[in-house]
């Protein structure tokens, strides 16, 4: 997490706040579509290589969806997460890996 983050959990951490945040890798959907679209011509590939070509960079070898980001973030809400502070939770299916 950014340092000014992590102070900022610090700070409130007493007062029984968490300070967390999500970041997500690419993310399935308009934006990407553009993205592979515009890579595709330049190189002279289909959308399908390049989107293939993302698709094995990433661990997991599937694109993060916008529910992948939402569960996270639901998450972090939870009293599951009661205990985290300070932290980044990454929902990126293995990219910066």
């Amino acid at each position: 997490m950014l340092e000014r983050d992590g102070a900022v959990a610090l700070e409130v951490g007493p007062y029984n706040i968490n300070v967390n945040a999500v970041h997500p890798g690419i993310v399935g959907g308009d934006r990407m579509d553009r993205l592979c679209r515009e890579k595709a011509r330049k190189r002279g590939w289909t959308y399908e290589q390049v989107y293939e070509e993302y698709l094995q960079e990433m661990a997991l070898r599937r694109v993060t969806t916008a529910e992948d980001v939402a569960n996270a973030v639901l998450f972090l809400c939870s009293e599951e997460s009661r205990n985290m502070t300070g932290q980044c939770l990454t929902v990126d299916g293995g990219w910066d890996v």
